[in-house]
């Protein structure tokens, strides 16, 4: 379960972060999203006061452009780091996993197939798993096909956009066997939409 906190201040995302605990429980992994809003200051000490809790990894904890700050918080939080999710040149991504700057790589949909294959192999010959950013319906097919994929980001927003929604059952996204990316854009909503 992924919980953006990025626009709280830093005691509130703690209290939110824990109070998601609660509510899910031990066996459910929490996803915390910084939203790049913290100091490696605030990110440690988050990092710290959050050790007790079953988190998957944080988020986007610092600027995106400090590689250091994000070295510094990677090589110190007991908590894996991802981040990479803005990035838009595979220069950025190289520098990214050379550095140490985040333990998982997050490439979003703006690369497109081409640009995803390119980020996800140079990070797997580093050896760093890679995760989509947004666009399931497309990337979870890209996902399926590196081996580095750790896991699907399912984030429902485009489902509207397809006559057959994704499906997930016991924790699992059942891939679709459809020819292509086994995706048909429904007609009505598209047209429903362009007026």
């Amino acid at each position: 379960m992924k919980t953006p906190v990025g626009g709280a201040s830093l005691e509130t995302a703690i209290d939110h972060v824990k109070f998601v605990s609660q509510c899910v429980g031990p066996d459910v992994k929490i996803i915390v999203d910084g939203g790049f809003r913290w100091s490696v200051k605030e990110a440690l000490h988050f990092s710290r006061v959050m050790e007790d809790v079953n988190l998957y990894w944080i988020e986007d904890p610092v600027a995106f452009h400090d590689y250091e700050g994000l070295k510094q918080v990677t090589t110190t939080a007991k908590q894996r780091v991802t981040a990479g999710e803005v990035y838009q040149h595979p220069y950025q991504f190289k520098r990214l996993v050379e550095e140490h700057a985040s333990d998982n790589v997050m490439i979003d949909q703006d690369l497109g197939l081409t640009g995803f294959f390119h980020v996800a192999h140079m990070a797997n010959i580093y050896g760093y798993p890679v995760i989509n950013h947004l666009a399931p319906e497309v990337l979870s097919q890209a996902m399926a096909a590196v081996p580095n994929g750790l896991i699907v980001g399912l984030v429902p927003w485009g489902q509207p956009l397809f006559t057959e929604p994704m499906k997930v059952e016991d924790g699992e996204l059942v891939m679709p066997a459809g020819p292509g990316l086994g995706l048909t854009l429904d007609e009505d909503v598209l047209k429903a939409s362009a007026l």
